[in-house]
């Protein structure tokens, strides 16, 4: 194997382990999962409730995980205009324990003048170029499949001659799947709606 990129979730251990054995494959994080990782940390500081009730603090906090959608060049300044802005003065010691983490995180810290490395490299959870190019934003079309896969068996443990069985049956469905692909009769598998938004983005 040797895939040209992969879209994964931010699990540290895995990606170390994925770079070791495909150290020239290009590695992108999950939209999805980026999302859940800023939401768990709104609610492991106590501002759920704040985000639920305070349409203005839940748009602002929309504010940093819109920057995926900046130009990767641009994000630090992007980043530092949102912590400029007025709201974010005003309430600076409630977005404290957020900021911290998203910088720690996902942005990097300044010391002595010079930002470290992030957890997260920008470059990995930042999506411009995937609406730019019109690559997946997220790996939840892969979730979808696992989903289906498993209800057609029926079961979590089922017989390996049924598994194998199934395999087949998949195998033929993909391949009718990539046919109809190569003679350009490929069926649209993001909604209208996304679709619009990705317009927009790249217009923006």
């Amino acid at each position: 194997l040797n895939p040209k990129s992969i879209k994964i979730d931010f699990e540290q251990f895995f990606i170390s382990a994925f770079k070791q054995i495909f150290p020239n494959t290009h590695i992108s994080g999950c939209l999805f999962r980026f999302g859940q990782c800023v939401w768990r940390k709104v609610q492991s500081t106590g501002l759920q409730k704040k985000y639920a009730e305070d349409s203005t603090f839940a748009l602002h906090v929309k504010q940093l995980c819109a920057l995926a959608f900046v130009p990767v060049l641009d994000v630090v300044e992007s980043f530092n205009a949102v912590l400029e802005s007025q709201y974010f003065i005003d309430n600076k010691q409630l977005f404290e324990p957020l900021v911290d983490y998203f910088e720690e995180t996902w942005i990097g810290r300044t010391v002595r003048n010079r930002r470290r490395n992030p957890l997260f490299l920008i470059e990995m959870w930042n999506c411009y170029d995937n609406v730019i190019n019109d690559q997946p934003l997220t790996n939840n079309a892969v979730e979808g499949w696992h989903r289906a896969f498993n209800a057609s068996l029926g079961c979590h443990h089922t017989t390996i001659w049924k598994f194998i069985s199934f395999l087949k049956q998949e195998r033929g469905l993909q391949e009718a799947k990539l046919e109809k692909h190569f003679l350009g009769e490929n069926n649209p598998t993001n909604k209208r709606k996304y679709k619009n938004i990705e317009q927009c983005l790249k217009n923006t």
